[in-house]
């Protein structure tokens, strides 16, 4: 039992020399890190594309052949009504 401080340590100090600790050891958060990252510029992205296509103008086209639509509610949502270009 008077051995097993000196065995500790040895263990200790050579696993602290390995390249592959200190790989495993900090490529984890490192991975991490670059996963939220890639989140963040991802939302941020998202949010500018959202933000310009609100400023987008749109119109609304209804081609209604059977005339089952009415006309009050074809002009009550903005659309309107086009020729049937079939």
């Amino acid at each position: 039992m008077h051995n097993l401080g000196t065995v500790f340590s040895f263990e200790v100090i050579r696993t602290l020399k390995k390249k592959s600790f200190w790989l495993v050891g900090l490529g984890f958060p490192v991975a991490m890190a670059a996963v939220f990252a890639i989140i963040y510029f991802s939302n941020t992205a998202t949010d500018t594309a959202l933000e310009e296509l609100s400023k987008q103008e749109f119109s609304i086209g209804v081609t209604d052949r059977s005339g089952s639509i009415q006309p009050a509610a074809i002009e009550q949502i903005g659309a309107e009504t086009l020729d049937d270009q079939s």
